[in-house]
């Protein structure tokens, strides 16, 4: 509604090398190993709007089943593979 002041709830993880992490220094040390032959990384973020001052439980809730059902998908067709 016009007027109402939301805010969000942001999930988010990395992907480097093929590993998740959760902090960008993680990813920064990964791909700083040598002997990388392709280095990549990703981050991978979900974003839900909720009503400023409600529970973010439910936002949560949401956002964590989404990235569930979009990893699988990323991981198969849009990532390289770990051989």
């Amino acid at each position: 509604m016009e007027g109402e002041k939301f805010d969000a709830v942001n999930l988010h993880l990395f992907l480097a090398e093929g590993r998740f992490f959760s902090s960008r220094n993680q990813v920064r040390w990964q791909l700083s190993r040598p002997g990388n032959t392709h280095t990549y990384f990703s981050k991978i973020e979900v974003a839900v709007k909720i009503q400023r001052g409600s529970d973010p439980a439910a936002a949560i809730e949401l956002g964590t089943r989404l990235m569930s059902e979009a990893l699988p998908v990323l991981m198969r067709d849009h990532f390289p593979g770990t051989e």
